[in-house]
């Protein structure tokens, strides 16, 4: 279970990684010059940042999809190998640990 879960994550960390990567791209930063000099017409400038913003942001999405179901993969996985007793106290300790 230890295993399938580090691969799990390290595959969550490679597409966050893969992702970050894709903002800092040409595309983004040309976008970022581009703020000053549109001039005018803002309506045309905040449709141009959005159109290159949406699948930065729905890809950010997924991965964060993926992780919470990791997460809660994860908290199955190990509420199942508890005793009833156990896993009571774990949840109550995640709870706990959570809320601060």
């Amino acid at each position: 279970m230890q295993r399938r879960i580090i691969f799990e994550e390290r595959e969550v960390t490679h597409l966050m990684e893969s992702h970050q990567e894709t903002v800092a791209d040409a595309p983004i930063v040309e976008l970022s010059h581009l703020r000053g000099e549109v001039g005018e017409d803002k309506e045309i400038e905040e449709k141009v940042i959005e159109s290159a913003l949406v699948p930065l942001m729905e890809g950010l999405e997924q991965i964060l999809l993926k992780a919470d179901e990791l997460r809660l993969r994860t908290l199955k996985a190990i509420v199942n190998v508890l005793t009833p007793k156990q896993a009571i106290h774990f949840l109550i300790a995640d709870a706990e640990l959570y809320l601060r």
